[in-house]
């Protein structure tokens, strides 16, 4: 059997003013996506540059939430499960780049006062502050 023709686009970007010290990154990027023009070629760019967030998702899904050591006998009792971490991976994903980006917002910004003093509790094995942590 012989398989479809694709037809494949390339877009090669090379990074300006490089640090001295630095080679320049360089990304060739194929994609079977249309580039006509140079707005669709920035459309596959945006895509590209979203793909770390998604393996950062997988890999807090496989390292944090070890999703991959959980045996279950039936597809009813995974699904749940995987729901359940899906939403953890996505508030540990956002609580990561609110630490970046704001590094000295208090943390009921983001969690209920019962979650931060429960990890509190946890992580440093002593009673959670009057004042609420950053």
């Amino acid at each position: 059997m012989r398989l479809k023709n694709v037809r494949t686009n390339a877009i090669l970007l090379r990074e300006k003013d490089a640090p001295a010290d630095e080679p320049p990154i360089e990304w060739l990027l194929l994609t079977s996506l249309p580039i006509g023009n140079f707005q669709e070629a920035l459309h596959v760019i945006e895509y590209y540059c979203c793909r770390w967030q998604i393996e950062i998702y997988f890999r807090v899904l496989k390292s944090g939430c070890r999703v991959e050591d959980r045996q279950f006998e039936d597809e009813k009792r995974y699904r749940p499960c995987m729901a359940l971490y899906m939403i953890v991976a996505w508030r540990v994903m956002f609580v990561m780049m609110m630490g970046r980006g704001y590094a000295d917002m208090k943390c009921d910004s983001v969690f209920s006062e019962d979650e931060w003093k429960t990890v509190y509790m946890i992580l440093k094995k002593s009673p959670p502050p009057e004042q609420v942590p950053r």
